[in-house]
C-alpha cells in the first residue's frame, strides 16, 4: 500500500482508491453494475475471500501454488479483511529496477518454485484471474491465440491483447477509459468492430461454410463435431473457425416475413444478456476467457451427435435447449421454447422424436461407428446460430438455417412454401430418382428415399404436408419431431401413388 502510494507520486493517473473517477471499481471490490474497474486496482482492495472480487479466478487464487507474484506467499491463501493485507501493489507486476521483459514486468510460471521464470504476461495474470482455462483456450493459445495488435516481441494470446492495465485513454480514436481495462467498450464490437481497437472476428474465414469434410473424423473423440483439424486434432487460428459467417452477417438487422430477424441471436430483444444498445452479446454462448466445454469457448455443452441413451433432450445440446426449452427467456415465442420437448422421449413416445437416427437402409447406405440407433439430430446440422448469408452468399436463410448445403438459399418460409421445403429437406435426403450415396450428413451416407410420386425430384407437394409443420403443442409434429408420411398427405388421398 505504501509503496504504491510512493509510485503514484509520479504515476498518479494510474493509481488511486477504488471508486475514484480514474480507477473505477469500489472500495469493496467489483461485484455490481457500475463497479467495473477502469484500471487495475492497486490500493484498498485485498484479495480476500471476504471481498466481492468478481474477476478473480478461484481455480488459482484461492489455492496454494509453487510460486506467486509478490502479493501473498505461495502457500498463504487470502483470509478475511481483518487479518489479510494481500493487496495488489505496483511491485506485484513490475520490478522497480528493471527486468528482461517490456515495461519492467514480472512473468511468473506458478507451476515452478522460482518467482519470475515465466515466458508470457498471461502466466502472471492467470495466477489471479481465470487460471488454466484461459491459457488452454483458443484466445490464450501462445501461437494461434488472440492477436489484436502485432507486437515485437510477439504477445499472441496474452491478456494485453484485449486489456491495458493502466494506460491513459487520451487520444484514443474510440474514447474511453473502458470497463475492465479493455481497449474498447465491452460489447460485441470488441470482438469484430473494425472501428475500434479490436476487430479480430471481422472477416469470413476461408472455406466458409463448414463442409462434411470439416467434421472430426470417425475414431476420434467427439467424432462428427464441426471442427477444422487434421487426424482428429484441432488446428488453431481464427481463419479455421468455419462456422462463423463474419461480422456483416451477424450484425445484419434486416427482417423477413412477419418481422423475423435474419440474425436473431444478435437482434432479438429476448436475448438474456444484452449490451447497452439492447443487442444480444456473444457472451450469451461464449466465455472469452475459456470454459470447461471442449470447443469454441462455449459456456454450455454443445457437442457431437447423441441422445441414444437419454429419454430427455440430449445433454450434448444443452447450450441450445437452455433457451429453446421450457425455461427459455421471458418473451420468447412459445413454439421456440418447445424445441426441447420435440427431443424429449418422455413427451413423445415414438422413434421420430428429435429427428431420430434409425439405422434403416431405407434412409442410408452406411453409418460411421459413432452414430447409434436412437441418436437425435444435432442442431448444427441444420442451423448456424450466427446467422446466414445463403449458400450462394446473396440470399440469406431465415430461422438460422445454415448456409452449408446446395439449395439452402432464400429459405424464409419453409413452413408454407412447398418449393422451399423441398429444397431444405433435399439438402440432406436424396430424392427417389436421385443417386444413392451422393449426399452424406454426420458421416451417414444417404440412400434415396422410398419411391413415391412426391418423393421424386419432379414432385411439387411440400414435405411438411406429410411430415408436419405444427409447433402448437409439446407433442406436435414438425421437422424436429417428424410424422411418418403415411399418416399425412398419402393417407389423406387414400392411396400411395407410385
Amino acid at each position: 500500500y505504501g509503496l504504491s502510494e510512493w509510485c503514484g507520486g509520479c504515476h498518479g493517473d494510474f493509481h488511486g482508491a477504488g471508486g475514484t473517477s480514474n480507477m473505477g471499481g469500489g472500495p469493496g471490490g467489483d461485484s455490481g453494475p457500475g463497479l467495473e474497474w477502469l484500471r487495475h486496482p492497486t490500493r484498498d482492495v485485498t484479495m480476500s475471500e471476504a471481498w466481492a472480487n468478481g474477476r478473480l479466478g478461484t481455480d488459482n487464487w484461492f489455492q496454494t501454488l509453487a510460486s506467486r507474484v509478490p502479493t501473498v506467499s505461495p502457500s498463504e491463501i487470502p483470509g478475511t479483511p481483518g487479518d489479510s493485507d494481500n493487496e495488489v501493489f505496483c511491485g506485484t507486476c513490475h520490478k522497480a529496477h528493471g527486468s528482461s521483459h517490456p515495461d519492467m514486468l514480472i512473468f511468473d510460471r506458478d507451476g515452478t518454485a522460482q518467482t519470475g521464470d515465466g515466458t508470457r504476461m498471461a502466466e502472471t495474470c492467470t495466477e489471479c484471474h481465470w487460471g488454466i482455462a484461459y491459457l488452454s483456450s483458443p484466445h490464450g493459445d501462445g501461437e494461434t491465440g488472440v492477436e489484436r495488435v502485432i507486437t515485437d516481441p510477439p504477445t499472441v494470446g496474452d491478456c494485453s491483447q484485449c486489456h491495458d492495465m493502466h494506460a491513459s485513454r487520451d487520444g484514443e480514436p474510440t474514447g474511453g477509459p473502458y470497463a475492465f481495462n479493455l481497449y474498447a467498450d465491452n460489447r460485441n464490437a470488441l470482438c469484430f468492430d473494425p472501428n475500434s481497437r479490436s476487430g479480430c472476428h471481422q472477416e469470413v474465414p476461408s472455406g466458409y461454410p463448414a463442409q462434411e469434410t470439416d467434421r472430426i473424423p470417425e475414431g476420434f473423440a467427439h467424432a462428427g463435431y464441426f471442427e477444422y483439424g487434421s487426424g482428429g486434432i484441432k488446428i488453431g487460428g481464427v481463419d479455421h473457425r468455419k462456422r462463423w459467417p463474419g461480422m456483416v452477417v451477424y450484425t445484419d438487422q434486416r427482417t423477413f416475413g412477419a418481422g423475423n430477424f435474419y440474425s436473431p441471436h444478435r437482434n432479438d430483444p429476448d436475448m438474456p444478456v444484452r449490451d447497452p444498445e439492447g443487442k444480444g452479446l456473444c457472451a450469451n454462448c461464449h466465455g472469452p476467457h475459456g470454459t470447461d466445454n471442449a470447443f469454441d469457448m462455449l459456456n454450455g455443452t454443445y457437442l457431437e451427435i447423441g441422445g441414444a441413451d437419454e429419454v430427455g433432450p440430449p445433454s450434448n445440446y444443452e447450450l441450445c435447449f437452455r433457451c429453446h426449452g421450457p425455461d427459455g427467456p421471458v418473451g420468447m415465442e412459445e413454439e421456440n421454447r418447445r424445441i426441447a420437448d420435440f427431443y424429449d422421449s418422455r413427451i413423445n413416445h415414438d422413434d421420430k422424436v428429435g429427428h431420430q437416427i434409425r439405422l434403416s437402409t431405407k434412409s442410408a447406405l452406411s453409418w460411421p461407428s459413432h452414430v447409434r440407433k436412437g441418436d437425435k439430430l444435432p442442431c448444427y446440422d441444420c442451423h448456424n446460430p450466427h446467422g446466414s448469408a445463403g449458400n450462394d452468399g446473396v440470399r440469406p436463410n431465415g430461422f438460422l438455417i445454415s448456409d452449408q448445403r446446395a439449395g439452402w438459399s432464400d429459405l424464409t418460409d419453409t413452413m408454407n412454401d412447398p418449393e422451399q421445403t423441398r429444397r431444405f429437406c433435399f439438402g440432406c435426403h436424396i430424392p427417389a430418382d436421385g443417386v444413392p450415396g451422393s449426399q452424406s450428413v454426420e458421416g451417414i451416407v444417404m440412400n434415396t428415399i422410398p419411391d413415391r410420386r412426391e418423393h421424386r425430384s419432379s414432385g411439387t407437394t411440400g414435405c411438411y404436408d406429410c411430415h408436419g409443420r405444427d409447433y402448437s403443442s409439446p407433442d406436435a409434429n414438425n421437422v424436429h419431431h417428424p410424422r411418418f408420411g403415411g399418416h399425412g398427405f398419402e393417407g389423406a388421398i387414400g392411396e400411395r401413388e407410385r
